[in-house]
């Protein structure tokens, strides 16, 4: 089973549709995300787990990711019909307001209101990787977050998932013709082997372009959403990969994304550049540490010049952790926002994503509020979204259902989510529905396919029972039971942090 780090070939589900389930893994025997992890332990190597459990320094937020979820308490009503439990919503169908926002997106039903966070490098886990992932949503109905960063392509992804409801997720790069030709491959339908026109990276200076350049596969990509992570101008400094020495991924592996434009960019040569003494301090020398607000716009406009045959694609940006950052992304285009510390690996001492959630939630909701009123109600007098309104809450400040079912700027909130009860937390605290990333990768190393599929399923199981305890039919009703959930307070300032059990 540890051979899986290596990569494998063609026939070992990269290609051939194989459930790819680990041998010596019993699935049934996994019932909760704890157990999978477990597995994984038991399953990779040491250098492996820890790069995919770890978080930066001492693991602070790591903890707190986790913890924060166990002060939040519900406060369930009985005596209500709930013989049907309906965990379905629509999602970015409505318009959007920002300078730089437009309409007219599809919505976008989702069975659960919980998706796969984009994370990159799944075949560090299983040989299937990405392309495994994309299956199990597909048979489940879960969205998909693909990462720029993957080790199945594209196009790869978008061939053996078709009916996958797929998110691309991007980074802004220094190199920003590759970005666009990354986004032509994600946004295209066919892939024509169009050349693209010599564009600007934002920043003032001509690009170079590229023509054709793809990853393999016959079909296009057809994402159906662009995801934009923000809090990455440097990944944060993972001790544990540099105690074993984790400089690069497996031979075997590679982030296949980058490999068209090798040769033709100087910037994307660093992505396998094994220097430095962790791997994510070798890729981050193709970000761009320059990057302001005005790049989100920058952004914005490339995807509406990049799918001009298909519905507006809407963008949402990810790493958001402050009101005032909400804000500041729907003025500058985005059409949703991620709550997200980037699964404690960045910024350790980062406040957990649940704690940071109701600030934000009370900025969004006041500019979904006052766009109702019309387009100059939330604005400042410099143009710009006000803030007033925001800070903290727990949750019973009655949001509204129009701000969860296909409304304006959808939160979803990333990290900590181990349980079907956190989904209901989070919900009730305003987000609109949840991403998994770890437990994905845990999924992945215990059973390929298969075990992402239990994963999301014992999710789906808890979160039904959840919502039937809390005398809730559907996710209506969490946000229409005023105080559903409630905050204890932190740990004082005494509190100690041990390094994650697991």
């Amino acid at each position: 089973a540890k051979s899986s780090q290596q990569g494998g070939g063609e026939g070992e589900e990269g290609g051939g549709g194989s459930t790819g389930e680990v041998e010596g893994v019993d699935l049934s025997s996994l019932l909760s995300l704890d157990d999978f992890q477990r597995a994984a332990k038991r399953t990779l190597d040491k250098g492996l787990y820890e790069y995919l459990a770890s978080g930066t320094g001492d693991e602070q937020t790591l903890s707190e990711n986790v913890a924060a979820f166990k002060r939040v308490f519900l406060r369930p009503r009985y005596m209500v019909p709930v013989a049907r439990i309906d965990t379905s919503l629509a999602v970015l169908g409505a318009h959007s307001g920002g300078s730089g926002g437009s309409g007219g997106f599809l919505a976008q039903r989702l069975s659960l209101p919980i998706l796969v966070s984009p994370a990159g490098a799944q075949r560090v886990s299983h040989p299937g990787g990405e392309a495994a992932t994309a299956r199990a949503c597909a048979r489940l109905g879960v969205t998909m977050g693909y990462s720029q960063h993957s080790t199945v392509s594209i196009e790869q992804v978008a061939q053996e998932a078709p009916e996958a409801n797929r998110w691309y997720q991007c980074y802004l790069l220094k190199d920003r013709a590759v970005v666009r030709d990354l986004l032509r491959r994600a946004l295209s339908r066919t892939l024509a082997k169009d050349h693209l026109p010599l564009g600007s990276s934002g920043k003032g200076q001509s690009v170079q372009t590229f023509s054709g350049c793809g990853g393999g596969g016959g079909g296009g990509g057809g994402y159906t959403a662009v995801v934009l992570t923000v809090d990455s101008p440097v990944f944060g400094y993972r001790e544990a990969d540099a105690r074993n020495e984790f400089l690069g991924l497996p031979p075997g592996l590679s982030l296949v994304n980058y490999e068209p434009y090798q040769g033709k960019s100087a910037t994307t040569g660093h992505f396998d550049d094994r220097t430095e003494k962790a791997w994510d301090q070798n890729t981050e020398k193709m970000f761009d540490r320059e990057v302001t607000w005005a790049d989100v716009t920058w952004l914005k406009g490339l995807i509406r010049e990049l799918s001009p045959r298909v519905a507006n694609v809407p963008l949402l940006v990810k790493g958001v952790m402050r009101a005032d950052d909400a804000v500041a992304a729907i003025n500058a285009g985005a059409d949703g926002l991620v709550v997200s510390n980037h699964g404690a690996r960045q910024l350790d001492g980062c406040q957990a994503t649940i704690d940071a959630l109701p600030e934000i939630a009370r900025a969004v909701h006041e500019l979904r509020r006052k766009l109702k009123q019309g387009p100059q109600q939330g604005r400042t007098n410099n143009g710009q979204a006000s803030t007033s309104g925001g800070g903290g809450g727990d949750g019973d400040e009655g949001f509204g259902f129009e701000d969860l079912e296909g409304g304006p700027y959808p939160i979803f909130l990333d990290g900590g989510v181990r349980r079907g009860v956190d989904v209901v937390k989070a919900i009730a605290l305003g987000a609109t529905a949840v991403c998994i990333g770890k437990p994905v990768f845990f999924g992945l190393a215990a059973g390929g396919e298969r075990g992402v599929a239990r994963v999301l399923s014992l999710l789906r199981e808890e979160l039904e029972a959840a919502l039937a305890l809390c005398g809730c039919a559907d996710l209506r009703q969490v946000r229409e039971v005023r105080g559903l959930a409630v905050r204890a307070s932190p740990a004082g300032p005494g509190t100690t942090y041990a390094r994650a059990a697991l």
